[in-house]
């Protein structure tokens, strides 16, 4: 279908009445309409066309005058047409030198009235047609832009509503992966064990507390090794591993809660009779950095388990409102994951965060 752009959709319909006006003039009498005539023609036409269209847009919208005085309105400026266009065709536009009738023809009131009835009535279907058209496509627009505001409104509830369950559900998973299965042990080394897993959690909810804010890759990483700590009592050096290559520079932030939700999914799932089975590193260089936590898991024991919908899905939504250059690559082979957050390839860039939706 052949579009008009908004901005040249007046000149169209001015070029349209033209050559309505050139072709039909021609069809009737066998004369082609001077220019001057023409002007003298439309100058009516739009200033008719342009009252009876705001009026009608005023009936249509229900934030603007009463309906009565709308009516009213209207019908005072259907009136008007009759002693307007007598006065321009028979005393304004002769003075000017342009003439709309024959000369020789005396003046009749019924046939005037009759010429001019027709016109208006083709003025007024016209206004109207062009006003249900351009309010028509007004409210879909108005439509469109309150479901996308909606969704907006619906989306941000639900991710500060994350925001306020990611914590509680982080903070007890860590119970159950470091209480449930480190306080199998005795003396100094379950008293180191308890105070590990108490900096982590005062952590959490310190977070929690200041409403989740970006924080220091170094605090973060802290964390990140007290509970590798926990889960290297409970398994040993030959289940878990930890490789830290450069030290975090200060300047370095990150989403808060963004490696503890990596470690603590991993965790979840990891098959710890497999050697090696959660790896943990990071890796600095200057500004940049990459954290890696790769685990093997059990397929059959993976299925079993329902997903919190807490973990890398929240993540996901945390990392696409932040302004940090943060990538998140997620990677799943025959019996292993792997997650990858780094800055190294996305500094200046548009960051592209890839998630599986299912952990």
């Amino acid at each position: 279908m052949w579009k008009t752009s908004v901005r040249y959709r007046p000149l169209f319909v001015v070029f349209l009445v033209v050559g309505v006006l050139l072709v039909g003039n021609y069809l009737t009498y066998g004369i082609l309409l001077t220019l001057p005539k023409v002007g003298a023609v439309l100058c009516p036409f739009i200033l008719y066309y342009g009252l009876l269209y705001k009026v009608l847009w005023m009936f249509l919208d229900d934030g603007t005058w009463e309906k009565n005085k709308v009516v009213l309105l209207f019908i005072t400026i259907i009136v008007s047409v009759y002693p307007v266009c007598y006065l321009l065709i028979y005393k304004l536009y002769p003075m000017l030198g342009v003439v709309l009738y024959k000369e020789h023809i005396v003046f009749r009131w019924p046939a005037f009235l009759g010429k001019i009835t027709s016109s208006l009535v083709t003025l007024v279907l016209f206004s109207f047609g062009a006003v249900i058209l351009s309010y028509t496509r007004s409210k879909r627009q108005t439509w469109k832009n309150e479901l996308e505001e909606a969704k907006v409104q619906l989306e941000d509830m639900s991710y500060r509503l994350g925001l306020r369950d990611i914590n509680p559900h982080f903070v007890q998973a860590v119970m159950i992966t470091g209480i449930g299965r480190t306080l199998m042990g005795a003396g100094k080394q379950n008293h180191t064990a308890i105070i590990k897993l108490t900096e982590v959690m005062r952590y959490v909810w310190n977070l929690d507390d200041v409403g989740m804010p970006d924080v220091m890759l170094l605090r973060e990483w802290e964390q990140v090794k007290n509970l590798w700590d926990i889960l290297l009592w409970k398994y040993g050096q030959k289940k878990v591993k930890l490789i830290q290559e450069g030290d975090p520079d200060r300047q370095i932030m990150v989403v808060s809660m963004s490696l503890l939700t990596l470690m603590e999914n991993a965790i979840k799932y990891t098959d710890f009779q497999k050697e090696n089975a959660l790896v943990i590193s990071l890796s600095c260089c200057g500004q940049g950095f990459r954290f890696v936590c790769q685990n093997y898991y059990d397929p059959q024991q993976r299925m079993q388990q329902k997903s919190s919908r807490y973990g890398l899905q929240n993540l996901k939504q945390r990392l696409k409102r932040s302004s940090l250059p943060l990538d998140l690559i997620i990677q799943e082979g025959q019996g292993y994951f792997k997650a990858e957050l780094n800055n190294i390839n996305t500094h200046g860039k548009q960051k592209d965060i890839y998630c599986s939706d299912n952990r």
